[in-house]
């Protein structure tokens, strides 16, 4: 079974050619407040976000997800 990853925001493109070179299948939503995120998740094992909220019910809605990452770094 192929693992399948969703990114929430936009992410350098290194990143996305690592995930797919460790034969990830990645979809980038660049902006997620324009798409029904959570009908897109429910084949999907990993949400990668750099900025996007992560909603229980998202959670909730992805029954294959394994993994949660944030990237980036920041002042918090």
């Amino acid at each position: 079974m192929t693992q399948r990853c969703i990114v929430l925001g936009l992410m350098p493109p290194a990143g996305v050619v690592r995930l797919r070179a460790a034969g990830i299948e990645v979809e980038i939503i660049p902006d997620p407040s324009t798409v029904d995120v959570e009908a897109k998740l429910g084949d999907v094992d990993a949400i990668i976000a750099r900025t996007s909220p992560i909603s229980a019910a998202l959670i909730e809605s992805a029954p294959r997800l394994r993994i949660v990452a944030r990237y980036g770094v920041g002042y918090d």
